[in-house]
């Protein structure tokens, strides 16, 4: 769950901000702020600096570690008494 919601958490937040200037760029709407997905993590960066990449890592992992907490033993589980197969 740590190395999920860590590695996740930067590319949620490039797609939401993308996604969120796109959809104001519409009819009637402003420019686009960022050109695209590197732009944006560049502008990110240089704007908030390099920790603003990781906003919203609380959330991430309140969303992966119960997930992860939970499907990983119960594909061992399965694996083993209804498969018969070795665990991993």
């Amino acid at each position: 769950g740590l190395v999920a919601a860590s590695v996740a958490a930067p590319v949620d937040l490039v797609r939401s901000r993308v996604m969120d200037d796109a959809r104001g760029s519409g009819v009637g709407g402003s420019s686009a702020k960022y050109g695209g997905a590197m732009d944006c993590v560049i502008r990110t960066i240089r704007a908030e600096g390099p920790l603003a990449l990781w906003k919203g890592w609380a959330p991430s992992y309140l969303r992966l570690g119960p997930h992860f907490m939970v499907s990983l033993p119960l594909l061992e589980f399965l694996r083993s008494h209804l498969f018969g197969l070795k665990p991993l």
